[in-house]
Formats: structure tokens, sequence, C-alpha cells
């Protein structure tokens, strides 16, 4: 017997099935701030992206912006109000506006809010600093990020650019050290596509001796 598929349906065995809702998970339109399923027939699309209406708000006063008057600046929005504050000296931890006449750090030719600028590793605020790439440190933690947790050499040298560097929880790395010491595959091979740094120490561990080891190494 011959049935015409236009008349009965049909489906593709080799393909997955999914139900309404999970298809709209996949498909569907998600929120930039929630990253939540729209499912009202109204949003806000802005930076590329699909906001809900009640996710649109100043990022300075959280006034609800919803549809009315807003502006849109790095990635972030504003009442009008607010607005006004925003100048295009923006600081480079955050990469937020800083407000005209509000008092702010410049260092290492950039500029940062005052809470801003902190150490990199500890977060502890900073009133003297040391530097690697062009990357605020403390005296406590400078150490750590300029020398090879590996080789224990500085990745600053006496002549040239300093060495690149890799960083792996709070450990720094020269690139080419950057690797598992039991199949010694670099970690940019290693990495699952996707993965997040959080997600890294589940992957590897240190060692006694700071040496990167994938876990799924050890058994």
């Amino acid at each position: 017997m011959e049935n015409k598929l236009e008349q009965v349906g049909f489906a593709d065995p080799s393909k997955p099935v999914y139900c309404e809702y999970c298809l709209k998970g996949i498909t569907g339109l998600k929120c930039g701030y929630c990253h939540e399923l729209i499912t009202e027939g109204k949003y806000i699309v802005a930076f590329q992206q699909k906001w809900h209406i009640h996710h649109v708000f100043c990022a300075t006063c959280q006034k609800s912006l919803g549809e009315g008057k807003r502006v849109e600046f790095h990635g972030k929005f504003y009442c009008p109000e607010d607005s006004k504050l925003i100048t295009n000296n923006i600081c480079a931890r955050c990469q937020q506006s800083i407000p005209k006449g509000v008092k702010f750090t410049k260092a290492l030719d950039k500029n940062w809010h005052d809470e801003c600028f902190v150490c990199d590793l500890c977060g502890k605020n900073l009133e003297t600093y040391f530097s690697v790439d062009q990357t605020p440190y403390c005296s406590d933690h400078i150490g750590i990020a300029s020398h090879c947790a590996q080789c224990q050499k500085g990745f600053v040298q006496k002549f040239g650019p300093p060495a690149r560097r890799v960083q792996f929880q709070d450990k720094f790395y020269h690139a080419n050290h950057a690797i598992c010491s039991v199949c010694n595959n670099s970690l940019s091979k290693l990495i699952p596509p996707g993965t997040t740094v959080s997600d890294l120490s589940t992957l590897f561990k240190l060692s006694d001796n700071q040496a990167i080891i994938r876990k799924s190494c050890m058994a």
C-alpha cells in the first residue's frame, strides 16, 4: 500500500524530535539580560540582541524604561536624565562610562573608576601598583603575575617584548609551559569549545610542583 506523504505526514528518523517547548528553547528568541525565552509578542531589539520589555532599565538609576525613551551606550541602557552624564571616558576594567565630574584613576595609559582600579588577582584597591601586560597587581601578587609557575622565570625579557602569558587559576605560565604534564598536549587543544574559565578546574589540576595535569590523564 502506498500513501502520499502530503496526506499522512512524515518524519525523518535520522533527525532528533523535540516537543514544542524545547524546540522554542533551541530556535526561539532569548532575552539579552536573563537569557530566558521571550514568549510575549513584544520585545526590544538593541545591541544585536532581543530583550524582555521589563528588562530594559537604566544602568544608573535602575528606572524601568520599557518602550519609552532611552539612550543605548556600550551595551547598557540609560534614561534621558542619566544619559547626560555619559562620556566617552571609558573605564578600562568595567568598560562603562566614567560620568562627568567623577574622580577617576589614570594609570597604565588608561582611565579607571577608582573602585575598578584593583589588583587583577585579589581585587584589592590599589594606591601603589605593579603591572604586567598593562594589567595592575598589588605588591603581594606581582611576583606570581610576573613569573612562570612552572620554570619560575620572569615574563619580562631583557630584550624584546614580554613573553606571552597563559593563566590557569591564579597561576601564570609561559605559553609553551601551559601543557598537561602527562600527555604533553597544550591546554588550547585539550579544552572543549564553549568551556568557561570556571569550568577549567573540573578538567585540570595543579601538581605539587605547579605543573598542570588533565584529570582524565591521571586515570
